[in-house]
């Protein structure tokens, strides 16, 4: 059985006359008969009766008529669908806060720069949140510094940043200090677990230094403010500590190289198959990564 079996049986029903369905259909009558046949044949019921020049939908007929409308409906819908461009020019993108703050005008950018028709969505979370979506096939694709199921995905490093200190310029008048110093003062981080969290207390740990973390909090705004109170120190991405290093309230002091290094990847599940507009978009973001 075949659509085109289905859409014969259609036209027979709404024509009442296998003569004026094959005129309908451009089709030969013994052709349209043939089909009913075949029809009748696969479901092995009638599925008219013939009276007096007339033919009636048998109990079965009825049922298959409601059927086969319905299916050629979805395939009509479908077939639309499929031809509907504006349907596959979209990509929805998941990013973590770091990445929002900084980077993110800048890969916009590229993609800007282009002659892509891509219509884009936005998701900013926790890595995790977003990789959960990922596996959900709610996302097509997030920048993440840390994935915790790397086998489930495909990933392609996207850039690096290192993590900077922060402080009133009353707080401290050098313009360095080494990571032993700075265990010794308060610290403004973000919340735990978060992954820059992470990454600024592995580079502590690496280097035998037991924090001595004094608030907490999820607002890289808030850890700016504290810093600037004069008590402590914030460790912010780069980007948005050289932003804000511009106000006169406070300084960047620089820590050894890479002490809180961070990489951060483009990555999609290994079973999502992209869109032809969502691979130019993974192209475009990759490209002088």
């Amino acid at each position: 059985m075949t659509l085109r079996h289905l859409e014969v049986f259609i036209a027979v029903c709404e024509c009442k006359s296998v003569t004026h369905a094959a005129d309908r259909l451009y089709m030969s009558q013994p052709a349209v008969s043939i089909a009913i046949k075949e029809l009748e044949s696969y479901y092995g019921v009638p599925l008219f009766i013939r009276a007096n020049r007339t033919i009636y939908l048998t109990e079965q007929g009825e049922a298959l008529f409601l059927e086969a409308k319905q299916i050629i409906n979805q395939y009509e819908h479908t077939r639309v669908m499929l031809n509907d461009n504006s349907r596959f020019n979209r990509v929805s993108l998941g990013i973590n806060a770091a990445t929002a703050e900084t980077e993110f005008s800048n890969l916009i950018k590229k993609v800007r720069q282009t002659d892509l028709d891509i219509e884009y969505s936005l998701k900013v979370g926790p890595a995790i949140k977003l990789e959960g979506m990922l596996m959900e096939n709610k996302l097509d694709m997030a920048i993440l510094d840390v994935i915790e199921n790397p086998k489930q995905f495909v990933t392609a490093k996207l850039y690096e940043d290192d993590m900077l200190v922060v402080c009133n310029p009353d707080f401290y008048d050098n313009d360095e200090i080494t990571l032993k110093e700075l265990g010794k003062h308060p610290l403004y981080l973000q919340e735990r677990g978060m992954n820059s969290r992470k990454c600024v207390e592995y580079g502590l740990l690496h280097a035998g230094v037991n924090p001595i973390v004094k608030a907490e909090a999820n607002s890289t705004l808030a850890l700016v403010q504290l810093a600037k109170l004069g008590n402590g120190f914030a460790v912010l991405s780069s980007g948005t500590a050289e932003r804000f290093a511009r106000d006169a309230g406070l300084r960047i002091v620089h820590t050894p190289p890479n002490s809180f290094h961070r990489h951060f990847f483009l990555v999609h599940h290994k079973n999502k198959n992209l869109t032809p507009t969502q691979k130019a978009f993974w192209d475009c973001l990759l490209d002088n990564a």
